[in-house]
């Protein structure tokens, strides 16, 4: 029988070379990343619970975070990127509390205005995909081309908002919105090439042709959509508007 040193590591040592590895790589330490401590042991980062919901707004998210927290908790919400260690997935489990994922505090917006046109594309799975994962999607009444993308612009060109528009006939959607004031519309091909052409533009509409795409392409596509900070460069801003 091996002995207690030749022993495979337990749990809690895995959980803390995964925090010790994580905030090497982030550049900070553990403490850093964990937020300033309230004395009722909460970070200020965390937010306060919705009904069934929880919001933990730290890097790492350890099982220490959850005790005592998930009772009548149906989901954990975690900014985009995080680690959740895995004696935290084990209570999350016991619980049977699902994580998601969305995009917490800045300047970034969580909320997509939905359109379609020209398509028998249907959303309900969609919808239910998007909304399980934090985001509020607000879905617009069908109608023609023009006026679904004249009301889809308006939403669009005010203040920080993402459009999606769903269509059978993506080159005339995309000529039409990028003709609108405050409107940056890119095509949806590829999840890289449509991350390059975001941040070109700083691009707040997703045109996609639903057709053949799989839920997940069009989870991808509309996340990248949601990637706030980039800059329009000066001289596209002000011939788009």
């Amino acid at each position: 029988m091996a002995s207690p040193s030749t022993q495979s590591p337990q749990r809690y040592d895995v959980e803390a070379i995964v925090r010790q590895v994580l905030a090497e790589l982030l550049g900070r330490g553990v403490n850093g990343l964990a937020g300033k401590t309230n004395p009722t042991g909460k970070t200020s980062t965390d937010a306060a619970p919705k009904s069934g919901e929880l919001t933990v707004g730290k890097k790492i998210v350890t099982a220490a975070d959850l005790e005592g927290r998930l009772s009548g908790i149906k989901r954990l919400l975690v900014q985009r990127g995080a680690v959740v260690t895995p004696s935290a997935r084990d209570e999350l489990r016991k619980h049977g509390v699902a994580i998601a994922s969305t995009v917490l505090g800045g300047k970034q917006t969580s909320t997509i205005h939905l359109a379609m046109a020209e398509t028998n594309f249907r959303t309900d799975s969609l919808l239910a995909l998007l909304t399980s994962e934090g985001l509020t999607v607000q879905e617009q009444a069908a109608g023609s081309l023009l006026n679904v993308i004249d009301d889809l612009c308006k939403t669009v060109a005010t203040g920080n908002q993402r459009g999606l528009l769903l269509t059978g006939v993506p080159a005339a959607a995309l000529c039409v919105a990028n003709r609108q004031n405050g409107v940056r519309a890119v095509l949806g091909t590829s999840l890289a090439d449509f991350a390059l052409a975001r941040a070109a533009v700083a691009a707040n509409l997703l045109v996609i042709d639903p057709k053949g795409r799989s839920l997940f392409e069009l989870r991808q596509l509309t996340r990248e959509l949601l990637q706030g900070g980039d800059t329009c460069p000066a001289e596209v801003r002000q011939r788009l508007g």
